[in-house]
């Protein structure tokens, strides 16, 4: 059928040519092989909508003001079995002393960018689902930003002994801890 093609990303037909859906800007058209995996017309080329044809795309909400969150750091957080047997080789690796702690039934071992954590396979199985810890300078300020981006606090701020945290989902699903150095 002429002027009726397949939309790549939805599989639907629809009326009209790249030339319809597409706008391109500044480059000539060229045109490209029949065994180019996109086909078409070449050039640099975008939805006139801002969009890709069939496609919907989430609105997140924006802070009303231009913010930066000021990241002081991030940890690795590494679950272990055998702690006593894990430091040596993260010490070496970080070439630093791991500075030890511990969190309710959980012993912690911080050595550079590292977080080694070993306890209860209960209490690690939910540490497991953390990414990564960010040191921030404020976690209160990062509360407000990360809740603006459409982030679910989930647990916090909370007072620590050295300072506080707090765990939020991100839009994507995955889980970050934030901690500050407050009193």
């Amino acid at each position: 059928m002429r002027g009726v093609e397949r939309d790549r990303p939805t599989g639907r037909l629809r009326r009209g040519g790249l030339s319809e859906a597409f706008r391109v800007s500044g480059a000539a058209p060229r045109k490209r092989s029949a065994g180019h995996p996109y086909g078409g017309e070449g050039g640099s080329a975008r939805a006139a909508s801002g969009r890709l044809p069939g496609r919907r795309l989430k609105t997140l909400r924006r802070p009303t003001r231009l913010v930066r969150m000021e990241i002081m750091g991030a940890s690795l957080r590494i679950c272990v079995d055998d702690l006593e047997a894990a430091v040596p080789f993260y010490e070496a690796l970080a070439g630093g002393r791991a500075m030890r702690f511990e969190r309710g039934a959980v012993q912690v071992a911080a050595i550079g960018s590292f977080l080694l954590m070993s306890g209860p396979e209960a209490e690690l199985e939910i540490l497991r689902k953390v990414a990564a810890t960010i040191a921030v300078k404020d976690v209160e300020e990062a509360q407000r930003l990360l809740t603006d981006l459409g982030a679910r606090i989930l647990v916090g701020p909370v007072p620590t002994p050295a300072g506080r945290n707090m765990l939020a989902m991100h839009p994507d699903g995955s889980l970050f801890e934030y901690v500050d150095q407050h009193g």
